[in-house]
């Protein structure tokens, strides 16, 4: 099984949303998403 990582940088939430839904999709096709989504500066724990 491969392993994803979703990095991103979001201003305002929207670039955040997408990177939710991308990593959805990656567990859909079965990969493993990382637990934890990482944005620039900050971790968003628990999304995924």
């Amino acid at each position: 099984m491969s392993k994803v990582s979703i990095v991103y940088w979001s201003g305002k939430g929207n670039t955040a949303t997408m990177a939710y839904y991308i990593a959805e999709g990656v567990k859909e096709a079965g990969a493993d998403a990382a637990e934890e989504l990482k944005a620039l500066g900050r971790t968003l724990a628990g999304l995924v």
